[in-house]
């Protein structure tokens, strides 16, 4: 029988998910800005002599499809290729925590496609399928229960870089273990 510490905490799990959502947003960013600066330099060469207000549409509609596509283009490789194929995406490694299936085997890229299809139903209603990893004992959110997988810690071996441990917190917190 698998016990609690078998599993990635929730707190791991937070952590993952934020460094994945900031590098989408970091990579949406710099898209809709490449995309901005593209639209720009074309329009202008098109015809140097369209008004202000012309090349400015162009623009916003180069970063809105500049950040739509690299954004995209980042979340499908990070959420699907790399979960697929290694079972973490960016910040899971950085954390040290891995998708496989129940049983412990590696999850397919098949399977990393339907479990994110299926993380948009964690989100109905009110986030309540992400929060159930707080009262299952695989610590399985509605997704992971639906695709039959979970969240475990990597071997440390191929962890690059800790940021967070897995560690469930102790109530000595803050203290130093040779302190006297």
């Amino acid at each position: 029988m698998a016990t609690p510490t078998d599993f990635a905490t929730p707190r791991a799990r937070l952590a993952a998910f934020s460094i994945d959502t900031l590098l989408m947003y970091a990579v949406q960013v710099a898209g809709g800005v490449l995309g901005m600066m593209i639209a720009g330099l074309m329009t202008r060469k098109m015809d140097p002599t369209l008004p202000q207000a012309a090349l400015m549409d162009a623009q916003v509609r180069g970063l809105a499809i500049g950040a739509l596509f690299w954004g995209s283009a980042f979340s499908i490789v990070n959420w699907v290729f790399l979960q697929g194929l290694y079972g973490s995406t960016l910040g899971k490694r950085l954390v040290g925590i891995k998708v496989t299936h129940e049983d412990g085997s590696p999850i397919t890229l098949g399977k990393a496609l339907i479990r994110q299809l299926a993380t948009s139903l964690s989100a109905l209603p009110f986030y309540l399928g992400f929060a159930a990893l707080l009262w299952t004992k695989r610590r399985q959110t509605f997704h992971d229960s639906l695709c039959g997988t979970i969240v475990v810690p990597m071997p440390p071996a191929a962890i690059p870089l800790r940021l967070i441990t897995n560690e469930p917190e102790s109530s000595s917190r803050g203290s130093f273990p040779n302190a006297a």
